[in-house]
Order: C-alpha cells, then structure tokens, then sequence
C-alpha cells in the first residue's frame, strides 16, 4: 500500500478467480469479500466434482477447505445480519 491507503497490485488480481474491487467504504468492501468467497466456494466445487473418485485425498483435502469457506461466508453473513441497522444507514448515505 502507498502512504494513501490504496493497495498497489501485484498481478495476483489479474490471475485470480475473482477480481479485486476497491471499495469506498466498510461495507462496500465486506460486500466485495463476500462475493469473492462464493465464487472461490463455487470453483473448489467444481474441483470437487472433478476429481471425485480418481483423486480420493485431494478431493477430501478440497472438501475441507470448502467447508472452512462455507463456515467464513456464514460468519460473515451473521455480522451483515447483526449488524443490519448499520448497513441500512449506510445504504442511505451510499443512494
């Protein structure tokens, strides 16, 4: 990051499954890290089914953390939820 506070890419977004977005505010990125998680969920499933029976220990090594991803999307989801008053204001400010 630069003295600014705005994180200077690598690359590694440009290779990533999801992109990268820059959000303007708390709940604009929390909202931006909860969209990246599904499409991670969604593309370790995928590994999942393709490896299936023909590669039985990376297929439960995936699994696991598949469900490690689930539990972080759901933790997340809880705190949105708690904390609904919160996002509402600032959908407000945000319209």
């Amino acid at each position: 990051m630069d003295q600014g506070g705005k994180p200077k890419p690598d690359g590694a977004s440009v290779r990533a499954a999801s992109q990268s977005v820059e959000g303007a505010h708390l709940v604009g990125m929390i909202r931006q890290d909860l969209i990246a998680e599904r499409i991670v969920i969604e593309t370790h499933r995928n590994m999942v089914r393709y490896f299936g029976d023909k590669d039985p220990t990376t297929r439960v090594m995936l699994e696991r953390v598949l469900a490690q991803q689930q539990e972080h999307v759901s933790q997340g989801q809880a705190r949105k939820n708690a904390r609904s008053d919160d996002w509402a204001s600032e959908e407000s400010v945000i319209a």
